[in-house]
């Protein structure tokens, strides 16, 4: 599931964010697998590029910042 909040961009595998846009140039954000062949299948759907997927702190990390610079809270 992909929702979009102005120029935020946010992908969904079941109720957990798997990846990110946030508009500003800075591109896909998108974490590693770690959980299964589904959430595969739905990172997959996004990106195929595997080399661009972040670790999990790294991905967490980052996607807080930009919800945070939305004014948005998880």
């Amino acid at each position: 599931m992909k929702v979009e909040i102005g120029t935020l961009t946010l992908y969904f595998s079941y109720e957990t964010i798997i990846a990110f846009g946030n508009g500003s140039g800075n591109g896909l954000k998108i974490t590693k697998n770690y959980w299964g062949t589904t959430t595969g299948k739905h990172l997959n759907a996004i990106s195929t590029n595997k080399s661009i997927r972040l670790d999990q702190d790294t991905f967490q990390r980052e996607l807080d910042e930009v919800l945070k610079s939305h004014n948005l809270t998880v």
